[in-house]
């Protein structure tokens, strides 16, 4: 590999510069050095000069000299995947640097937090610690950091979803780089606006700002980039659907990365062109594009993107039906997955696993799997909910001991002022302390019922998730009792004709569709349940509400390929509104939409005012609703003719809970739509009585 190659050279020649170094301030400089060049290529040799480095560094009692190592360690493990240890040193090394007043050093540490945020898939605190690096590059004047930061932003809002306020810090950040004439940033931001440009719909921009970026890249020799370059618009070319373009931008990728032999390109290359053969369907190739993945992951040791194939691998073999590899693969990413501890993958694990199960017929390991999902996912609300329990027994005990001291002082400077006062000074004491203990009753009391009130809500929550698991584990015996039953006599009867065996055999799809029937009116039915509540008005920024709703469908949206438009028409962007009660309305619409519209599709929703109402249009370019159907579409369980283009479930649910909301919330639905052309639901809020 020319870059390893590269970077042993540099290697060699610091390894001499260190062995002719005494142990000093140099010395400890080359061993810094020597930890940022193997970072690029061998991490794990890198970290042997973290122990002589920390003591070098204490040997000097520099305490800044040990904030550079364990900047430097957390560099290394943020580059292997290790995002929890990473974050460790950093913070670690800022701490350090802060006791110092180094505003330079607690800028750039900050901003390494926040790329062990951003990897491991903590957006928000990103967004906080990129904007707070932002901030302080931009009170130095430091104009170079400022684009860089803006750069990094720019990443999390792409992850977001949010494209709009991506091109926004992208375009900032390539005008700084402009006027410092940074080649390399220049070349990177315009790849980073083209794949703004794809998100929102303006390919044609996006292709001529790719094309420029890579003759930036050109012209001054950087083929290396040219190549990511390629694999970024292969990417972005199979989410638009355009397989043909994704596919020849990747395989140009993976040749200029086979005339490099740089593994990391073409790892990800094959890793493209397996994408585009799984959503082609053509599961063989990809697997052999995804293995071809994983041996050179292996060279470059990047245990992240490993498990991320492997998963993907097992994906594969489920899809072949070979299920025992599937099995390993999926055994593989579990072993990556207990070093990593990223959730966003366990999740994927988790879901992968469970449709293997599922399709092996092992209906119980499937349901347990499921769970798991379930769990991990819904893992982060119970610990914000088990947070704020701790918290307030804290507050409670902290209470508590304070008015102890109070107290106590109380009596004391009491004690010494009865021996100059009469009875009258001891009757005063008696009520002032009296005083005290009711206070501090009265607090500790109120304290208590506020922690009554949690854990009743908490106990409620798990008495609904109980009988929920009751429920399904009650209504599901049917379909599996006729499975087993039918199994029991394809056994035992041994000459059945072929016409008997498939007769059996739909009878038991028939019921395995029962239950995952059951299953979805079950969750449905919980969902609309909780929803029924009274709306809560209050008044809200509609532009900013419909930026955060975008964002957060745009993951569900990017399963089938999809993307929601808005567009706002609006005089004044205030409005009075549920907030809560409006992103489920709009939640089930959107997603009803999703449901029946093909995969790239492109859905659009509306916002505009008028005199006495704020109207909102969500359209779709599906088969839209027939006559009949549209007389019964709001009942409740009403499963209507259309079916949904990616196989999803449908308990016939989401169009009569938005319509419950809308009501509650002094509002209106309409739907327009002809059979083949689409369908639109307009809805009209007005001021509530």
């Amino acid at each position: 590999m020319l870059a390893q190659k590269r970077g042993q050279d540099k290697v060699d020649s610091l390894l001499t510069a260190l062995a002719q170094s005494k142990a000093d301030s140099s010395r400890l400089k080359v061993m810094l050095s020597l930890m940022t060049v193997y970072n690029d290529f061998n991490g794990e040799e890198g970290l042997k000069y973290e122990k002589p480095a920390i003591a070098l560094a204490e040997k000097l009692k520099s305490k800044t000299a040990i904030a550079d190592v364990k900047n430097a360690t957390g560099r290394i493990y943020w580059r292997k995947g290790d995002i929890e240890q990473g974050l460790r040193y950093h913070t670690e090394a800022r701490k350090i640097f802060e006791s110092a007043n180094d505003r330079k050093k607690i800028a750039l540490t900050i901003r390494y937090i926040g790329q062990d945020y951003a990897d491991g898939g903590n957006y928000p605190e990103a967004l906080k610690y990129f904007s707070i690096a932002l901030e302080m590059y931009t009170r130095m004047g430091d104009r170079r950091n400022m684009a860089y930061m803006h750069n990094f932003l720019s990443w999390v809002y792409h992850h977001q979803g949010n494209h709009l306020e991506a091109s926004k810090s992208n375009y900032s950040a390539l005008q700084l780089f402009e006027e410092t004439g940074d080649e390399q940033a220049i070349a990177t931001t315009l790849a980073d606006i083209a794949a703004d440009y794809i998100y929102l719909g303006n390919r044609e921009e996006a292709l001529s700002y790719f094309l420029k970026s890579i003759e930036t890249y050109k012209s001054y020799g950087d083929m290396h980039n040219v190549a990511y370059t390629y694999n970024t618009l292969g990417s972005t070319y199979r989410l638009m659907g355009n397989f043909a373009e994704a596919q020849k931008c990747h395989s140009l990728a993976l040749s200029q990365g086979m005339e490099m032999n740089n593994p990391n390109i073409m790892a990800d290359a094959y890793d493209g062109l397996a994408d585009v053969s799984i959503d082609q369907h053509d599961y063989r190739r990809a697997l052999s594009d995804y293995l071809a993945s994983v041996e050179l992951l292996k060279k470059w040791s990047n245990k992240k993107d490993m498990a991320r194939v492997y998963c993907k691998v097992g994906a594969c073999y489920m899809y072949l039906k070979k299920y025992e590899n599937a099995r390993d693969y999926f055994d593989k990413t579990l072993a990556l997955l207990k070093d990593l501890k990223s959730k966003s993958l366990i999740i994927d694990y988790y879901r992968g696993v469970e449709r293997l199960d599922s399709a092996m017929g092992k209906w119980q390991s499937a349901y347990i799997n499921h769970k798991k999902y379930i769990s991990s996912r819904d893992s982060i609300i119970n610990q914000e909910s088990t947070s704020e329990m701790v918290q307030l027994q804290l507050n409670h005990e902290f209470d508590r001991r304070e008015a102890a001291v109070k107290a106590e002082q109380n009596e004391r400077d009491l004690r010494q002022q009865i021996q100059f006062f009469s009875l009258v000074t001891v009757v005063v004491f008696i009520s002032i302390l009296a005083i005290v203990m009711y206070r501090n009753q009265k607090r500790e009391n109120l304290i208590n019922r506020e922690l009554k009130l949690k854990s009743d809500s908490l106990e409620e929550e798990n008495r609904e998730k109980t009988g929920i698991l009751n429920i399904v584990s009650h209504d599901l015996k049917a379909p599996f009792n006729k499975i087993r039953g039918l199994t029991d006599i394809m056994m035992m009867t041994e000459d059945l004709s072929r016409e008997e065996k498939e007769q059996y055999i739909s009878h038991i799809r028939n019921s395995i569709d029962q239950g995952n029937y059951l299953t979805g009116i079950l969750l449905e039915s919980q969902s609309a349940h909780e929803s029924a509540k009274e709306a809560a008005f209050e008044t809200i920024d509609l532009e900013k509400f419909i930026t955060g709703f975008q964002q957060s469908v745009s993951g569900q949206l990017l399963k089938k390929g999809q993307k929601l438009v808005a567009d706002l028409h609006l005089d004044d962007k205030r409005t009075y509104t549920d907030p809560q009660m409006l992103t489920r309305i709009l939640d089930n619409l959107v997603s009803n939409a999703s449901k029946f519209s093909e995969a790239g599709a492109f859905i659009y929703l509306k916002v505009w005012c008028e005199e006495k109402s704020t109207n909102f249009s969500i359209r779709d370019e599906g088969p839209g609703i027939s006559e009949e159907d549209q007389k019964k579409m709001f009942r409740k369980f009403q499963l209507l003719t259309a079916r949904p283009t990616g196989g999803e479930g449908s308990a016939g649910l989401g169009l009569s809970i938005a319509k419950v909301l809308i009501e509650k919330m002094n509002g209106t639905i309409e739907v327009n739509s002809t059979l083949g052309e689409g369908t639109e639901f307009v809805v009209m809020f007005f001021p509530p009585l």
